[in-house]
């Protein structure tokens, strides 16, 4: 697994750098899991190979905007 902070905080593209990227993890490194984390909102998520891609997880944790 490869947990990547990565990416802009707010919007939702994908850029074709991070896409690239994350299947360049799984094709040349044997990564099964791609999680990337920065933005703070659930991003796409892709099956590529079999494996899963996530480039975006989200505040999974935190409340990011309501921190004072």
């Amino acid at each position: 697994m490869a947990s990547i902070h990565w990416g802009g905080n707010w919007g939702y593209e994908i850029s074709a750098a991070q896409r690239e990227f994350a299947r360049g993890l799984i094709d040349r490194a044997g990564i099964d899991v791609v999680h990337g984390h920065s933005s703070h909102h659930v991003k796409g998520m892709e099956v590529y190979n079999g494996k899963l891609i996530i480039y975006g997880s989200g505040d999974l944790l935190n409340d990011y905007e309501g921190i004072g």
